[in-house]
């Protein structure tokens, strides 16, 4: 399950401070995605029985008929090299569902490369092309030890991270919020890289609730 929620009060118990400073200070531009001003959007990704398009379709409806409502975001994972806006993409759109495309990534260094921009442009275009907001998650958990060898390092992370943003902004994509989403045990286990505390610019929904204000906050 993921929620994007409103908040305006300190979590309790409170979790220690970060000790790690962020390298850009904010405001951050969560992108046209946003918080509603009280509760929460709820989404998930509901493991379909086939892996068809009508199968990711009639996952989605089972979990609304139990739950009794609809639901506001769902969570769609495609591999680097996997085209968003499928029949089923299309259907979630028409529907007035928020995608999340959690969009695996290749091996950072061979993406700042520039070997696969072609594949970064067209991936952008159609994003575009969806003409509704979407969620996109770029490389999500990817702190996760059995990611490391692809990662290189958490900078060479932050660099393809900004790398494929920097195409997708060339694109004119206006409509994607970024979505920023280290392992939350890396955070419990104060084994969190400072590089994955804090990108550039637009973080999307955060995981953090500051005390007085506003903020989104994200969890699967």
């Amino acid at each position: 399950m993921l929620a994007l929620a409103a908040c305006d009060g300190q979590p309790s118990p409170a979790p220690p401070l970060p000790t790690v400073a962020a390298t850009h200070a904010g405001p951050y531009d969560a992108g046209p995605v946003t918080p509603p001003a009280r509760g929460a959007l709820l989404g998930a990704w509901v493991k379909p029985d086939s892996y068809s398009q009508p199968g990711r379709l009639e996952a989605i409806e089972g979990l609304q008929r139990d739950l009794g409502r609809r639901l506001d975001i769902v969570n769609t994972y495609r591999r680097f090299d996997e085209d968003f806006g499928t029949e089923s993409d299309r259907e979630f759109i028409r529907q007035g569902l928020t995608i999340m495309l959690s969009w695996a990534s290749g091996d950072t260094r061979s993406i700042t490369s520039g070997r696969h921009d072609d594949l970064v442009r067209a991936q952008a275009r159609r994003v575009r092309e969806a003409r509704v907001p979407v969620l996109l998650r770029f490389r999500w958990e990817m702190d996760r030890p059995n990611l490391r060898a692809a990662m290189w390092s958490p900078e060479d992370f932050v660099a393809a991270w900004r790398y494929v943003r920097r195409i997708f902004d060339e694109e004119r994509v206006r409509n994607a919020s970024w979505v920023w989403c280290p392992t939350a045990e890396g955070f419990t286990r104060g084994e969190a890289p400072p590089s994955t505390r804090a990108t550039t610019r637009s973080t999307g929904p955060a995981s953090t609730c500051t005390p007085g204000a506003s903020s989104a906050r994200s969890a699967t």
